[in-house]
C-alpha cells in the first residue's frame, strides 16, 4: 500500500478506496464532492493511536528544500517568504507523513512543470469536481497549467516509515491558488463526517489564504478546498 502511494501519480484511472482501505493518491482528476465544512477549534495533541503515523521530527526548511528537488527538480523552489507555508501530515491516511510546503515555479521551466509526462500532477483545489446530471456523462476536466507567478502548494506522499523524506518517494502534486499561511494539519474526522462503515484517518491541511479560512483534503481522487463556518459535511467514499 504504501508503495502504491508514491506510484500512484503515474496511473491514469484508479479505484476509489473501500471503506476498509484508506484512499490512495491517484491520477483520477475529479469525483463527487462533499459540501464545505466547518472548522472546529483545535484540541490540546492526543496521542497517536495505532495504524497512525509514527512520531518524526517537524520538517525543517533545509529538509524539505532538499525533498522538493528530489521531485520537482529545479522546476520549483521552496519559497522562503512563505513563512509559515510548511507543514507534515499524512494527507490520505496510509500511516506514512507527508509534506506540504510553499512552493515558486521558475518563469523559465514552465513547459517542463506543465509536461504531462512529469513525475507530479497539477491540480486546482478550488475547482469543482465534474457533476453530471442525469443521463449526462462527466466532461473531462481542463488541464490546470501553471503560470509565471504563481505561488504553489507542492504535497510529497510519503513512503514507509520515513514518509517524505524517504528516497524513493519520487512523484508529487502541485496545487495551484493553495498557497496560504498559518498552514497546520488537524484530523479530517473533525471537519468531516467519514459515514457509515468508513473509519477517516487522515489529516487536513488548514490554513488561509488571503482572507479566506479553510481546509484542503484529499478526496480519495483529488485535493479540494473546503471553506470554514459551513454545515459540516460527510465524507461519501
Amino acid at each position: 500500500m504504501k508503495q502504491a502511494l508514491v506510484a500512484a501519480a503515474l496511473v491514469l484511472v484508479a479505484p476509489l478506496a473501500s471503506c476498509s482501505t484508506k484512499p490512495a493518491f491517484n491520477r483520477e482528476a475529479e469525483a463527487a464532492a462533499p459540501p464545505t465544512g466547518t472548522i472546529p477549534p483545535r484540541p490540546a495533541e492526543e496521542p497517536r493511536t495505532a495504524g497512525s503515523p509514527p512520531a518524526v521530527p517537524p520538517p525543517t526548511v533545509t529538509e524539505a528544500a532538499r525533498a522538493v528537488a528530489r521531485v520537482f527538480g529545479s522546476a520549483v523552489t521552496v519559497d522562503a517568504r512563505s513563512g509559515q507555508g510548511l507543514v507534515a501530515a499524512d494527507l490520505n491516511g496510509d500511516a506514512s507523513q507527508d509534506l506540504a510546503v510553499v512552493v515558486r515555479p521558475d518563469p523559465h521551466r514552465l513547459a517542463e512543470i506543465n509536461d504531462d509526462l512529469a513525475n507530479w500532477i497539477i491540480q486546482d483545489p478550488f475547482a469543482p469536481p465534474a457533476g453530471p446530471g442525469v443521463g449526462v456523462p462527466a466532461p473531462r476536466p481542463d488541464r490546470v497549467r501553471v503560470e509565471a507567478g504563481d505561488s504553489l502548494l507542492a504535497v510529497v506522499p510519503g513512503y514507509g516509515a520515513e514518509g517524505w523524506r524517504e528516497e524513493a518517494s519520487r512523484h508529487g502534486f502541485l496545487l495551484r491558488n493553495a498557497a496560504g499561511v498559518e498552514m497546520e494539519s488537524l484530523p479530517l474526522e473533525r471537519l468531516i463526517s467519514a459515514g457509515p462503515g468508513r473509519i477517516s484517518s487522515e489529516d487536513a491541511l488548514q490554513e488561509r489564504i488571503g482572507t479566506r479560512r479553510g481546509f484542503i483534503y484529499w478526496t480519495g481522487a483529488k485535493f479540494l478546498w473546503r471553506d470554514a463556518g459551513s454545515p459540516a459535511p460527510r465524507l461519501g467514499r
